[in-house]
């Protein structure tokens, strides 16, 4: 992700040189001198300059959807390697319906919330239309900077998080309340296990199950051993969950783990969300 966050940056900077963009009134006097577009070409009417500006726009568009899928093949192609389980969740990355505020410095009258669109775009005064979803608020500061340098003299934003409602995890089978729980803050499986209640008197906790979605969007399975983990104290073996995973503590004992993941989808039909879904039907689980 850090790579698109990169090539995103690289690329949208160069289309949105030609994009057509209004602006706010008011933020003339924080344009740079010097920094405005050449026209492509003198006595070319209003039409055929806005004509071209779209054309641009839409090739450089195209090439970054390109530059998108082509990162998604190399992880595909890739294979899952020592991957470990007990690694953090990471920093956090922006998603659908978040709210967050950006400052400029020293432009601080363009101070504004914003939230991400179901479709993970976000429209920006003077630059237009991003796609933000995926990105850590960090990776968007950076890339903003670049594209705001058209536009505004030296410009330092910063991405502050108001409202993080994208980030989830499932807890299903043997708890008390499964179900959807937001992931706001660093959490642990056995505190995942807690917010859905605790588990009932019929749960192999040798067997608690988690799935994961990995970078290439298959899923994966692990297996932890909550009882052993609790009776001998072993709590660096706690994994802390991440954005999607999906906790199943079981009745009876799993084995099997890649075939298990795909009866799970198909016979147990969890209620979830439209990103889990959709990751279902690409890699074949449904009924």
């Amino acid at each position: 992700m850090k790579r698109i966050a990169l090539l995103m940056a690289g690329s949208l900077a160069v289309w949105i040189l030609f994009a057509g963009c209004g602006s706010r009134p008011g933020f003339e006097a924080d344009f740079a001198e010097g920094q405005a577009v050449d026209a492509p070409e003198s006595g070319m009417t209003d039409d055929e300059l806005e004509k071209i500006r779209r054309e641009e726009a839409a090739k450089r568009k195209e090439e970054l959807r390109e530059m998108i899928a082509a990162d998604r093949l190399d992880a595909i192609d890739s294979e899952r390697e020592g991957v470990d389980i007990y690694a953090g969740a990471g920093p956090y990355r922006l998603g659908p319906a978040d709210v967050f505020l950006l400052r400029f410095a020293p432009q601080n009258e363009m101070n504004a919330s914003f939230t991400v669109q179901p479709d993970g775009m976000v429209n920006f005064d003077l630059i237009g239309e991003l796609p933000v979803a995926g990105m850590t608020p960090s990776e968007l500061g950076k890339t903003l900077e670049e594209l705001y340098a058209v536009y505004l003299r030296d410009p330092i934003i910063n991405v502050t998080m108001r409202e993080t409602t994208s980030q989830r995890l499932y807890v299903f089978g043997e708890v008390t309340r499964p179900g959807m729980f937001e992931l706001k803050n660093p959490t642990t499986l056995t505190h995942a296990l807690s917010m859905a209640g605790g588990w009932k008197d019929s749960a192999r906790m040798e067997n608690v199950m988690v799935i994961r979605v990995g970078e290439d969007d298959v899923p994966f399975a692990f297996q932890i051993d909550i009882k052993e983990m609790l009776e001998e104290r072993v709590v660096h073996r706690d994994v802390t969950l991440q954005n999607m995973d999906i906790v199943y503590v079981p009745e009876g004992r799993i084995s099997a783990t890649g075939d298990w993941i795909a009866r799970f989808f198909r016979i147990v039909q969890p209620p979830i969300d439209a990103a889990w879904r959709a990751v279902i039907v690409k890699n074949g689980f449904t009924p």
